[in-house]
Parts: C-alpha cells; sequence; structure tokens
C-alpha cells in the first residue's frame, strides 16, 4: 500500500490518469473513490481511498495495486509520477521512524526531505486532520514559504551493519557492564560503517553526532577496564582499526571549528578525538 499526500486541488480524473500510468493500467482500471462511497469500484486493478486534510497538505491518498509485480513503483518513484501529472507537490513516508520523516516530490524532478507534524488542534476545516510542512531539505519552487532547514533526525535512524559487534560469541546472560558494553561497540561500530559506506542515507553526518559517537568511544574505554572483557577488548580493535583508516590526525581541530569548540577542550581527550574523517562530512550539510 502507498500513502501520499497532495498539496493542491483533486481532480478524480486527472488522478486516475496519473495513478494508472505506473501501474500500466487502463484508467477505467483504477478506482479513486472516499472510503464511504457506496458506488466505488472494488474490482480495479488499483484502487485509491482519498480523505480531505488540512494545512499544508489537501487530501490524503492510500493507493493499493493487486498486480504481484516486482517492477511496481517504490513510494518515492511514485510520488513523482503523480507530482509530474498533477503539478502539484506530493509527499509520501521516507521511513517508518521517526514518523515525521517524509519525502516531497515536485512537478520539476526534485526530490526532496519534508518533515510533517500533525497538528493536533481544532483549526482544521471541519474536523479534517491537520498537517504542518516544518521544513524541506531544498527550496520547492511551488510552495517557496517553506523554510529550508537540515533533517539530522533521519539519520539516526538509519540502521548500519554491524558484522563485528552481531558476530560475538559471547555468554548468556551478560553482566550488566558488558551488556552496556556490548551495545556502545554497535553503537561504534554503526559510526565506522556510516564512514565506509559515504555517510548514508544523505551522505552527510552532523558534526554533534560525530562527537556523541565519540564520547561512545569514550565509554566504552571504561566498560571494557574490568574482567571478562577479552572478547569484547579484540572486536573494539577491529573497530578501532577500521575508524584509523578511514580518518586522518588532524589534533581535533575539525571538529573543534565545526562545534565552536576551544581546540584545548579535545587535545587532551583520546586519540579518537584526534582525528576526522576526509572530506568532512558535516562540511556539505543541507539547508
Amino acid at each position: 500500500m502507498y500513502s501520499l499526500l497532495l498539496t493542491g486541488p483533486l481532480d478524480r480524473d486527472d488522478l486516475r490518469a496519473a495513478l494508472a500510468r505506473p501501474f500500466a493500467a487502463a484508467p477505467n482500471d483504477v478506482d479513486v473513490s472516499a472510503a464511504d462511497d457506496e458506488d466505488r469500484d472494488w474490482e480495479t486493478l488499483v484502487a485509491c481511498t482519498v480523505e480531505p486534510v488540512s494545512g499544508d497538505v489537501t487530501w490524503s491518498l492510500e493507493v493499493v495495486c493487486e498486480a504481484d509485480d516486482r517492477s511496481l513503483p517504490d513510494g518515492p518513484g511514485l510520488a513523482r509520477v503523480v507530482a509530474a501529472a498533477l503539478g502539484q507537490p506530493v509527499l509520501c513516508p521516507a521511513q517508518p521512524f521517526p514518523p515525521s520523516a517524509y519525502w516531497l516530490a515536485a512537478p520539476g524532478g526534485l526530490l526532496t526531505r519534508a518533515r510533517l507534524y500533525d497538528v493536533d488542534d481544532d483549526t482544521g476545516e471541519e474536523g479534517a486532520p491537520r498537517h504542518v510542512i516544518d521544513a524541506v531539505g531544498d527550496p520547492v519552487p511551488e510552495m517557496p514559504q517553506l523554510r529550508v532547514a537540515p533533517q539530522p533526525e533521519v539519520i539516526r535512524e538509519h540502521p548500519m551493519p554491524t558484522p563485528v559487534s552481531d558476530g560475538l560469541a559471547l555468554p548468556d546472560p551478560l553482566p550488566d557492564g558488558l551488556r552496556r558494553a556490548r551495545n556502545e561497540l554497535g553503537a561504534w561500530e554503526s559510526l565506522v560503517a556510516r564512514m565506509t559506506t559515504g555517510w548514508p542515507p544523505d551522505c552527510w553526518y552532523p558534526a554533534a553526532y560525530f562527537r556523541e559517537d565519540l564520547e561512545v568511544r569514550d565509554r566504552l574505554g571504561l566498560l571494557l577496564a574490568g574482567p571478562g572483557a577479552e572478547l569484547l577488548l579484540a572486536a573494539l580493535e577491529e573497530v578501532d582499526a577500521a575508524f584509523r583508516a578511514a580518518t586522518q590526525e588532524d589534533g581535533g581541530a575539525s571538529l573543534a571549528k565545526a562545534l565552536d569548540l576551544p581546540r584545548v577542550n579535545l587535545a587532551l581527550r583520546g586519540w579518537w578525538w584526534q582525528r576526522a574523517p576526509q572530506p568532512l562530512p558535516w562540511r556539505d550539510q543541507p539547508g
């Protein structure tokens, strides 16, 4: 099922034609109806349920296609097709968490991040749900009033592979301290995975997040100082080696500058604070 949000008027015939193309259906094999329409056609290949909403968006669409075809578009792909056909920006969910994470597709081909909030107030028309676009990743020509700002929250929720941490053969149950260390090791390995794969999902990383990851490494050193940590220490050495290979020595200068901190604040900390990836992932921060 696809979930889309329109930002302009709804013409059912135009929407029917727009949905027919990506699903290789005839327009008369696409049903566009409200949930309570008594005469809707349940036998069509594509069914689209429409509901009015308010705020920065106007209509909510739930699209279901009965075809079992691997060539079906993904959510952003469908949003792009509908945006181009209807001549208006169209939004679709980007990922389950955070729930505010959306993609916005504009008629000219732009696909950018959007942060969308459900607003719980009484200003919606006739009780329609109200949604506000808090920010977008790039200027949207059709909606110039929208604020352009980075949306780093999607980065934290983007899962990264952690084969070193996941592959540890550890006794069960683990003491609390070692359990925390295993979790912190996974977080540290996630940073290395981001560095070595181009900083997914959006090819950048906030300096503040990088600092938090270095603080994870600080805690690991303390958690693994006790007995019984041999396996975790060996895994940490492997991840540390990958971190060294993906960074360059700079005495903490790059991070101190990004966070507006005196360089001396980092100079006396662990060796991991004295290194930074190149190019710097926060250099190309959107917005």
